[in-house]
């Protein structure tokens, strides 16, 4: 039963954290695709932090880009 603000935070992180996103190139087992996690930060606020999927992401999308970038110059 939601009786506080505490506990709508918490509920609103538990549907949060839930939510299973379908894989778009990349699938993450962590954060279920969702590339972020729900929880209260210091404030007292509903908040996001990345998932560590994202650095796998990002380094995955710079080593395409350099291949293609290759690939021109190559032609």
């Amino acid at each position: 039963m939601i009786e506080t603000h505490i506990d709508f935070l918490k509920w609103q992180i538990a549907e949060y954290n839930k939510i299973v996103k379908p894989a778009n190139g990349f699938v993450c087992e962590a954060c279920k695709n969702r590339r972020y996690f729900a929880f209260i930060d210091q404030a007292g606020n509903f908040a996001l932090k990345a998932c560590t999927c994202q650095n796998a992401i990002a380094a995955k999308q710079a080593e395409e880009k350099e291949q293609k970038g290759r690939k021109k110059n190559v032609q």
